[in-house]
C-alpha cells in the first residue's frame, strides 16, 4: 500500500492564509512518521514540492484547474490519477504510530464518525445546503442524517466507490457556489461537501464501512487545535 498526501500551499480560506509556516511544520512531522511504514506520493504545488519533496518517494504537481479551487481539492485531483487498489489517502495532520489496520470486505474505510461535533459544526450548514430542490435533483442527498464521516484517512474498495465519492464532492461544490454561498453560516462548507456527502452516499448505496480510529492508534489533529503553540512545540 502507498500513502497519498495532497497539499496546497495556496489555500482559498482566509483563516488558513496566515498559517502556512505552522502547516509546513505539521506536514513535515506527519510525513516523517508515516514514511517509517509506507512509501509516499505527494500531490502538491511547486512551493510544496520544494519544501517537502525530499521527504517523500514521489512528487506529482497539482494542476489546480477547476473554478473556485478549494483547500481540500488536491485530494480529489489526485484520486483520478492513482491506483485505488493500492492507495490510502491521508491528510497532513494525521500522525501514524504504526501501519494502519483495515478490516476486510468493506466498501470504504474512513478516519472516524463525527458525532460529538455534529450538532454545532454541521447541522445548520446542512440546512443551508438543503435548498433549490437538491433532494429531487440528486437522489443521494439526505438532509437529516446524524453524523458525518471524517475523511482524514480514506481507502476505497474499488474505482466505482471512489468515483461516486469524488463526483458527489463536485456536485455539492457546484451546488454550494450556485445556490448556497451567500447563506451558509459555516466557516468550512467543504466539510459538508466531503464528510456529510460521504454519509449520504453510505446511506443511499448501503455501503459497508469502517471507522479506522476504532482499531488504530494514530492521532488526527483535525481543526484548530493543531495550531496551538503547545502542540507545535511538541512536534518541533
Amino acid at each position: 500500500m502507498r500513502l497519498i498526501y495532497s497539499i496546497s500551499t495556496t489555500p482559498n480560506r482566509e483563516f488558513l492564509k496566515d498559517k502556512l509556516a505552522k502547516q509546513i511544520l505539521i506536514w513535515k512531522k506527519s510525513i516523517t512518521l508515516a514514511k517509517q511504514f509506507y512509501p509516499i506520493t505527494l500531490w502538491t504545488d511547486e512551493v510544496g514540492a520544494a519544501i517537502l519533496g525530499d521527504l517523500v518517494d514521489e512528487v506529482k504537481i497539482l494542476k489546480k484547474d477547476t473554478e473556485n479551487y478549494l483547500w481540500c481539492e488536491p485530494k480529489y485531483e489526485a484520486m483520478l490519477e492513482e491506483d485505488i487498489s493500492n492507495s490510502i489517502f491521508i491528510d497532513g495532520d494525521v500522525f501514524l504510530a504504526e501501519p494502519l489496520k483495515f478490516s476486510p470486505d468493506k466498501d470504504i474505510w474512513f478516519e472516524h464518525l463525527e458525532k460529538n461535533t455534529f450538532q454545532y459544526a454541521y447541522q445548520r450548514a446542512i440546512s443551508c445546503f438543503d435548498v433549490s430542490d437538491i433532494s429531487s435533483k440528486h437522489k443521494f442527498w439526505h438532509p437529516s442524517l446524524f453524523g458525518s464521516c471524517n475523511v482524514g484517512i480514506l481507502r476505497f474498495s474499488s474505482d466505482e466507490v471512489m468515483k461516486s465519492f469524488r463526483d458527489t464532492f463536485y456536485i455539492l461544490k457546484e451546488h454550494y457556489f450556485k445556490n448556497v454561498v451567500q447563506n451558509t453560516p459555516m466557516k468550512v462548507p467543504e466539510m459538508v461537501m466531503e464528510e456529510y456527502g460521504l454519509s449520504c452516499l453510505i446511506e443511499y448505496y448501503q455501503w459497508t464501512w469502517e471507522a479506522l480510529n476504532e482499531q488504530n492508534s494514530y492521532v488526527h489533529m483535525c481543526g484548530s487545535e493543531k495550531y496551538k503553540a503547545g502542540f507545535l512545540k511538541l512536534i518541533s
